[in-house]
């Protein structure tokens, strides 16, 4: 039975990302359901540490699944492993108090607003699952978690592009003509994601597998993770392009800076590192201009002054949530509704959208929940971090675990000692 349960994971996602390819790459229906099933008798079978592992698969994938019942599953799994173990663990009361609370205000929030859908009520679900995982201290590879979470990023970008070019053309996605992910028509579960989001996740991925990268890069260590991760790279760069993000290009920017200053310890290292990027500029260079060329220069002309004035409509929407959350008291206190506020800022969404006292809960959970996990943004764990944070300033991405979920990979994935050899581990 072990030796079986050694093989669930992979081939769950394999079961996975080919009906996914079967439905939206080759158009051939299929129902809801058999997504479940896959995913239920996985997470009945397999270990608790690969569930983990599998979340961080699935979650990219929600944009085109039944994220709504997949959370309520996963909650029952990690649920059940908690209430196992519950006499070795000991419950962190200060993350209990602000998940509770987070939850009441959010729950009563949305019951005065009149939101009653299942969406507006996921992110309670979504909360306590994340609550779980931290309390479970659960011992997964970082490697292969960032692994399976670039692969489930590349799935749904490739699944979504075929969606979108089914309604239009490749060649007018290509050519910049239409830019990818803005609009599509109406047809049931498919796969579905907005550029800027898409542009998040490939921006999360690309972080965490470049700081993966140059830990083995800097120790001299090349095996098969690292030719995965560089490999994996090559997707996830596509995707960030095609979406046309100026967002995700500056953050890039920014990324490339700081892992060159992280490589800088060392004149060997700096160089060598400058030597790879110059590279692989010229590599990317080369096919982007001779097969992408329209569609970079319609790129270039998202960074045109006049596309860029006024933050291309961003700081008016600041301004008037702004003005919004500061009409009265009661709106300053207790927000003007999350999933009310589109303010493309995140940490902005919080405030406006659940006021002082709701963002006072909202931001102690996420705080004593890092603690928790044992994230600690100190040294060399500030560049996935702070790339992923300077680009959530461009999206709302409050209001569900899909949408924040880089965040969520960031915080679990880049902790340094989990970048150990994991060659002993087995998934």
């Amino acid at each position: 039975m072990t030796y079986v349960r050694r093989y669930i994971l992979p081939v769950s996602c394999i079961g996975v990302g080919f009906f996914v390819v079967l439905r939206d790459v080759l158009g051939v229906s299929v129902s809801k359901y058999i997504f479940l099933l896959i995913c239920v008798s996985a997470l009945v079978l397999m270990k608790t540490e690969h569930v983990a592992l599998f979340l961080f698969f699935l979650v990219p994938l929600y944009a085109g699944l039944p994220g709504n019942y997949l959370t309520i599953f996963f909650l029952v799994r990690l649920g059940a492993s908690f209430y196992h173990e519950r006499k070795r663990r000991e419950v962190a009361v200060p993350l209990a108090v602000f998940a509770l609370g987070f939850i009441v205000f959010l729950f009563v929030q949305n019951f005065i607003k009149g939101y009653t859908s299942v969406y507006h009520y996921a992110i309670c679900m979504e909360i306590c699952l994340l609550f779980l995982l931290s309390e479970l201290k659960i011992d997964f590879s970082a490697r292969h978690a960032l692994t399976l979470y670039a692969l489930g990023t590349a799935l749904v970008g490739f699944a979504a592009l075929s969606v979108y070019a089914g309604e239009y053309s490749f060649s007018a996605i290509f050519s910049g003509e239409i830019r990818f992910g803005d609009i599509y028509g109406e047809g049931g579960m498919r796969m579905t994601i907005d550029p800027n989001f898409l542009g998040f996740h490939c921006l999360g991925g690309i972080a965490l597998e470049a700081e993966a990268i140059r830990r083995d890069f800097v120790k001299g260590i090349m095996r098969w993770e690292t030719l995965v991760s560089v490999l994996l790279l090559i997707p996830l760069m596509f995707l960030g392009l095609i979406g046309l993000s100026r967002a995700f290009f500056v953050c890039l920017f920014l990324l490339i800076c700081c892992e060159l200053f992280l490589c800088g310890k060392t004149p060997k290292g700096l160089l060598d590192c400058l030597c790879a990027l110059g590279l692989c500029a010229v590599l990317g260079y080369g096919v982007i201009s001779s097969r992408f060329s329209s569609l970079f220069q319609t790129l270039l002309d998202r960074f045109s002054m006049s596309d860029l004035r006024n933050a291309n409509g961003r700081l008016e929407l600041i301004d008037r949530w702004l003005g919004e959350w500061l009409s009265t008291a009661e709106s300053f206190l207790f927000g003007v509704g999350l999933f009310q506020t589109n303010v493309h800022f995140t940490a902005l969404q919080y405030l406006f959208g659940l006021g002082i006292c709701g963002a006072f809960f909202a931001c102690g959970f996420f705080y004593f929940w890092a603690k928790n996990i044992g994230f600690c943004l100190k040294g060399e764990r500030f560049a996935p971090f702070l790339t992923v944070f300077v680009m959530s300033c461009s999206v709302p991405a409050g209001a569900s675990l899909t949408a924040f979920f880089p965040f969520v990979a960031v915080v679990m994935i880049s902790d340094p000692l989990k970048y150990e050899d994991t060659r002993r581990r087995s998934v």
